[in-house]
């Protein structure tokens, strides 16, 4: 057999893996480096890389890498679309800064304005709004939020719904300790109080200390199932909200709304994961806080017009409640 000596010429085509012969005519075709085909690529390689990576941190693999996409998931970043992005070392850090450096925070809330029925808002220690969306403005009656900066409950819902809300807000204020899903009723823009899950934290500043509270609140949506017992309940609470100065006991209430003094508790317990004896307590406590706040009235004129049988009566139960007495609150309230 004779050898063929010929040389046989080999063209650049035939030498080049096809894998890079393609990217080549990707890269002639879109020289800013953007086919989808080459984003694909550069990605799985980086992908590649981080496995590799894993590997190698594990002990599993050991040496260099190979290509330099494997070299650059060692910092953490993923290309794509050209660009690389590192992840940060202390993540919640970068996010602080990343919100203390925009503009305008609150705009925010504006995310929250095409959402039906969700309050949202922020108050400073004193229960005064610092912002709030739309919904809220809604009603309370507003019409933009601005009008209801520094004001508070008081200015927007009768007295004694007014104080439950602030007394809630003290209690997440002076716990420092988040409140959820407590069952509210709240008044509608129609005057009817509708059930509604509250949600509260504490807002701290930079020194740690609790500067105020946000808030949120949310239709309850299981009230829906019993509208009769939710009727019956809102009657309750209105009749509460209205009579709290006088002599009440829970079989007047229940006979107000046709039951059972059981019935009642059960209900009522059942929705607002309280007794309505303690529910009564709770609004002539909040009241007396009010009172205690705006006024100049002798504790013992206070105990009476919030229905209480006397001063030591108040008293008694408003140690349970803040752990003072309510000359030294109304001291420390003036001293703020």
């Amino acid at each position: 057999m004779i050898a063929d000596n010929s040389v046989k010429v080999i063209s650049k085509s035939e030498v080049e893996p096809r894998n890079t012969r393609k990217t080549r005519k990707i890269r002639n075709e879109e020289t800013d480096g953007r086919h989808p085909a080459f984003r694909f690529l550069i990605d799985f390689r980086v992908l590649r890389g981080l496995f590799l990576l894993r590997m190698r941190d594990s002990g599993t693999l050991t040496g260099g890498f190979s290509h330099p996409c494997e070299q650059l998931s060692c910092s953490g970043g993923i290309l794509y679309n050209g660009r690389m992005a590192g992840i940060p070392p202390q993540p919640d850090v970068w996010a602080r800064r990343f919100l203390e450096s925009l503009e305008r925070p609150d705009w925010l809330f504006d995310l929250f304005d095409p959402l039906p029925g969700i309050y949202l808002y922020v108050k400073d220690r004193d229960s005064r709004f610092v912002r709030a969306n739309r919904v809220v403005c809604d009603v309370v009656g507003a019409a933009d939020p601005a009008e209801l900066v520094g004001r508070t409950d008081f200015d927007f819902f009768p007295p004694a719904i007014a104080a439950q809300y602030v007394a809630e807000d003290r209690r997440v204020i002076e716990s420092g300790e988040p409140l959820s899903n407590q069952v509210w009723l709240v008044p509608g823009r129609d005057g009817l109080p509708h059930l509604y899950l509250c949600s509260k934290i504490p807002l701290r500043d930079r020194q740690g200390q609790v500067a105020g509270i946000a808030g949120l609140k949310r239709p309850y949506e299981h009230s829906a199932g019993n509208l009769e017992g939710y009727s019956r309940l809102a009657k309750v609470v209105a009749f509460v909200s209205g009579h709290y100065h006088e002599t009440l006991e829970v079989a007047d209430l229940a006979a107000h709304v046709g039951l059972s003094a059981s019935q009642l508790q059960r209900e009522f317990s059942r929705y607002f994961s309280i007794t309505p004896t303690d529910y009564i307590r709770e609004v002539r406590i909040g009241m007396a806080r009010h009172l205690l706040e705006i006024s100049d009235a002798a504790v013992s004129q206070i105990a009476c017009d919030c229905g209480f049988f006397d001063q030591s009566h108040l008293t008694r139960h408003f140690r349970k409640v803040t752990g003072m007495t309510p000359l030294k609150y109304r001291q420390q309230f003036r001293a703020r």
